[in-house]
């Protein structure tokens, strides 16, 4: 417990909560959320159970918000651009939630599926629109999820601005089509 403790117990909006106990009761919280118990599972968390529950957290946030932004949206294309915009948005808005994403971009967590359906489908759309082209959507999703991982780090890293995002929206919609 103290290892895990002391490799996330430091992360920004990320405590652990430690109660002493007979048992020994070990709950870890995101955002003011339960993500693990040891209660509940019967056993200590691994590394990996926490990089899960924290990616399915974030990805929740992020799917949420593009109920909002892609309801109406008939056009693939525009319908794509207003979900990559947003998950661009979504780190300078909330750098704690974006420097979380960025830490999971880098793990070995697999990608959120409702999040990578929603993608897809709206790929799918484009190209029953004959907006994008038809390709494998893994190889889609291997060059939006890494261009998209590597802007989030360049803009952490101050070695791009924010508002570069339109462009590099437009380079993948270009590439897609």
């Amino acid at each position: 417990a103290s290892r895990l403790e002391a490799a996330i117990g430091k992360e920004p909006g990320l405590t652990i909560e430690i109660a002493k106990g007979d048992r020994g009761v070990f709950v870890v919280r995101l955002d003011g959320g339960v993500i693990f118990s040891k209660k509940v599972e019967g056993r200590f968390p691994t590394a990996a159970d926490i990089m899960h529950a924290m990616n399915s957290r974030v990805a929740a946030l992020v799917d949420a918000r593009l109920d909002a932004v892609a309801a109406d949206v008939e056009d693939a294309a525009v319908g794509l651009a207003a979900a990559l915009h947003t998950i661009l948005a979504a780190f300078p808005d909330d750098p704690v939630r974006g420097w979380l994403a960025l830490q999971l971009a880098a793990s070995r967590t697999p990608r959120q599926k409702p999040l990578e359906a929603r993608l897809t489908a709206i790929y799918r759309q484009g190209v029953s629109q004959s907006r994008f082209h038809d390709v494998e959507p893994n190889a889609v999703w291997t060059l939006v999820f890494g261009t998209l991982r590597m802007t989030q780090r360049d803009v952490a890293a101050g070695a791009a601005l924010p508002a570069q995002s339109v462009q590099i929206v437009a380079l993948l919609l270009t590439a897609l089509s």
